[in-house]
């Protein structure tokens, strides 16, 4: 089995309204709920399916597809002329999703798969369809990729003394237990404010120092806890960490006796980046 795999962030937002009779799950029992659930959405004309492994092996990761119905040409035998006909087929992307409340967790894991559509965009309509379906439920999922932060390290140096501006979008923390001073800045937006969502802004004209104490404690959250990374420099090179998602790569030898399900069960730690 070769395949590669982008690696997301599910963080979850408490509501504060919530259904009279709905009762509070905690979030690991919320993702379990719905993300062995089936969804179907729609996305640039096209039907998708998000649909659980029914006969899944027993395990603390949930194993799930993403897929919609493609038409391909084909030809009919060497007897019919190799006629051209059409056949219509289902095409799906692995999706591994652990919802536990541990230091890392709450992590999804989606194969790439040019054919079915991009990780990151079906991943966060998957998402999407969840919050809007159950909007008077007790919590909001938000997805985000994860980034690669070596790439932007290697950005930063590159680009030293002439990065003229640098954003942070975090969210704030929900399982996270950081003692440093921006994880507790940003619970307080959370607390008090309800912020979902928190941005910081940093700009000089020129030239920002990028690495220091402090831009490493934010890259370091983001990676952990959810959110994006964004910079520009004073000749126009970008960065966007949602364009340098963190990824994992199975290479492993088929075993004729092992069902496709079973052996992602047996690598999830690794696909999810635990091991």
């Amino acid at each position: 089995m070769r395949e590669r795999f982008e690696l997301f962030r599910l963080s979850l937002l408490q509501r504060q309204q919530i259904d009279a009779f709905e009762a509070r799950r905690t979030r690991e029992e919320y993702l379990r709920a719905v993300f062995l659930d089936r969804w179907v959405f729609e996305y640039y004309g096209n039907e998708f399916h998000y649909v659980p492994d029914e006969q899944q092996p027993r395990s603390d990761v949930i194993l799930a597809r993403i897929g919609r119905k493609l038409t391909t040409t084909e030809n009919l035998p060497p007897d019919e002329g190799f006629a051209d006909t059409l056949h219509q087929g289902w095409k799906a992307l692995a999706v591994l999703i652990d919802p536990r409340e541990h230091r890392d967790g709450q992590k999804a894991a989606v194969a790439l798969n040019e054919r079915v559509g991009s990780p990151q965009r079906l991943i966060a309509e998957v998402v999407r369809t969840i919050n809007s379906k159950l909007p008077n439920t007790d919590w909001h999922i938000e997805v985000e990729p994860i980034p690669d932060t070596e790439s932007f390290w290697q950005y930063a140096r590159k680009h030293e003394g002439e990065i003229t501006n640098l954003a942070f979008e975090f969210v704030p923390p929900n399982m996270f237990g950081g003692s440093d001073d921006l994880s507790e800045e940003l619970r307080q937006f959370r607390k008090a404010e309800h912020a979902e969502k928190v941005t910081l802004i940093l700009k000089a004209q020129e030239g920002l120092d990028a690495v220091t104490k402090r831009t490493k404690e934010a890259v370091d959250y983001i990676s952990k806890a959810g959110g994006t990374i964004r910079a520009r420099s004073k000749r126009g090179r970008a960065f966007s960490s949602t364009r340098k998602t963190a990824t994992t790569r199975i290479d492993e030898p088929d075993v004729p006796e092992e069902t496709k399900a079973s052996a992602l069960a047996r690598l999830a730690s690794r696909i999810l980046g635990h091991e």
